[in-house]
């Protein structure tokens, strides 16, 4: 079974990718949701990432995380593949093209990728 998370090979950021048409595959799963291929690798992804939303989250979470709220999840763009994660900092006015990168970080005990805001748009 995949896993629920995104893979970490050192300080790579591995999402699955169809080797069949390239396209990458999240959440993970068993095949490829483009041309059905099972012939999904985890691959290294680097790049720009392109903000796409941002939600504060203030109440109706679990209790591990009432503590941090409000909170802001973000959806980005990482060329083809669409992921929520947190801001390892928040940018003082974050815009709806921002671009950004993912370095590891944790929450709450588990690694995951957060987002850096870069300078301008992408």
């Amino acid at each position: 079974m995949s896993p629920a998370y995104p893979r970490r090979s050192g300080e790579e950021i591995l999402f699955p990718r169809c080797t069949d048409c390239g396209r990458w595959r999240w959440p993970d799963g068993e095949i490829c949701r483009t041309c059905g291929s099972n012939h999904l690798v985890a691959t290294p992804w680097s790049g720009t990432a392109v903000l796409l939303a941002e939600v504060r989250v203030h109440r109706g979470v679990p209790a591990p995380f009432v503590a941090d709220g409000p909170y802001d999840l973000i959806a980005l763009d990482l060329g083809g593949l669409r992921f929520l994660t947190r801001w390892a900092s928040r940018p003082a006015t974050p815009v709806r093209g921002q671009a950004c990168t993912l370095s590891w970080g944790e929450v709450h005990g588990t690694p995951w990728p957060l987002a850096h805001a870069l300078q301008g748009r992408r």
